[in-house]
């Protein structure tokens, strides 16, 4: 599978978000084809990512101040809101 170059977006801290002075990395067409849960969950693995499991996206506010988090999307397309505060639409 070719390298897939992420795109990089930085959040500032916010009031309510201390955000991260590290990146968010967007990798578009990354996981092997067919993209299923299986193949996305052993390709994660082999690169030490831990699999917490899947579930839809989280629809309230929250951040992880000891952890990344890893969103994997496997058909379709998906609406995440990154970097925020309350008050933020």
């Amino acid at each position: 599978m070719p390298y897939s170059v992420p795109e990089a977006y930085y959040f500032s801290p916010m009031l309510h978000a201390p955000n991260s002075l590290l990146p968010v990395l967007i990798y578009r067409s990354a996981l092997p084809q067919p993209t299923t849960e299986a193949s996305s969950r052993a390709h994660l693995e082999q690169h030490d990512w831990l699999w917490g499991g899947t579930f839809k996206a989280v629809t309230s506010h929250h951040f992880h101040s000891v952890t990344h988090e890893c969103y994997g999307v496997f058909k379709g397309s998906s609406r995440l809101l990154l970097g925020r505060g309350p008050g933020w639409l």
